[in-house]
């Protein structure tokens, strides 16, 4: 039993009832496309069948857990690919299988999952990584994304990195405070596994880096913290919710 974290605090809205009675995508859909992209992927949406279809192998070729290329999929031509495979809603529908039939094996497959992501995507880290990344987040979002033409899009479509910026870690942090909260007492973490399963929250700064007024350094920061500080509290005020969603929202439709 690994020592207490932070996100061992963590309960989901919805009561394990009826966990035990529906699939994880027909109790939360963050967004309504995360369904029909897994239905188009693997064909269903109930969890037990999501993983027998991963280990008959319906994904090789697309991805292999639980070494996944996240990147893989991050142009313009494949933008729905990226979307589902980064927001890992996947990975939280194997873990609700593993705590759905107690499955220890399933359970570690999912945890080194995350960890793998983890680890091979990490956040920007210090003040020049973390500006950096905000001046190329603003930059894609306001050349790549809006001042293009649809002529210019098309031409160099497969070169043109894609991906949203803020949908990407917000649903990614949502659908692993799921899978931890599914695989904590089956996958066996260790105390530095749950330790970085609980830092890595803190990947909501590429949320925060899409407010409009972050200029600077000190603003991203503030913005991140705010974010942060949401993150074990995401259904329980819906009042903050809405302010942030609002703040997301309107960095694309100005």
């Amino acid at each position: 039993m690994h020592s207490p974290v932070a996100i061992d605090q963590y309960r989901p809205a919805i009561p394990d009832e009826l966990w035990r009675k529906y699939s994880y995508l027909e109790l939360y859909t963050f967004d309504g496309g995360g369904g029909f992209i897994n239905r188009a992927i693997l064909g269903t949406t109930d969890d037990r069948e999501i993983v027998r279809r991963i280990r008959d192998g319906k994904l090789d070729g697309f991805a292999e857990f639980p070494y996944v290329d996240f990147h893989r999929f991050e142009r313009w031509r494949s933008i729905e690919q990226s979307c589902w495979l980064n927001r890992c809603y996947v990975v939280a529908c194997m873990a609700h299988a593993a705590w759905l039939d107690g499955d220890v094996a399933l359970a570690k497959l999912v945890k080194t999952t995350m960890l793998y992501f983890l680890d091979t995507c990490p956040p920007p880290q210090g003040d020049a990584e973390i500006l950096a990344h905000w001046q190329r987040v603003d930059y894609r979002k306001e050349y790549d994304y809006n001042r293009k033409t649809v002529e210019e899009f098309s031409k160099d479509e497969t070169d043109v990195e894609y991906t949203w910026y803020d949908f990407q870690p917000g649903s990614r942090v949502v659908n692993f405070l799921h899978a931890y909260y599914f695989i904590k007492d089956l996958a066996e973490f260790t105390d530095a596994e749950a330790q970085k399963l609980n830092d890595g929250r803190y990947n909501v700064i590429l949320v925060a880096a899409l407010a409009d007024d972050a200029t600077t350094i000190a603003q991203v920061k503030t913005l991140a913290r705010k974010c942060n500080n949401l993150v074990l509290s995401l259904f329980s005020k819906p009042y903050d919710l809405h302010y942030w969603g609002n703040v997301i929202t309107s960095s694309h439709v100005k």
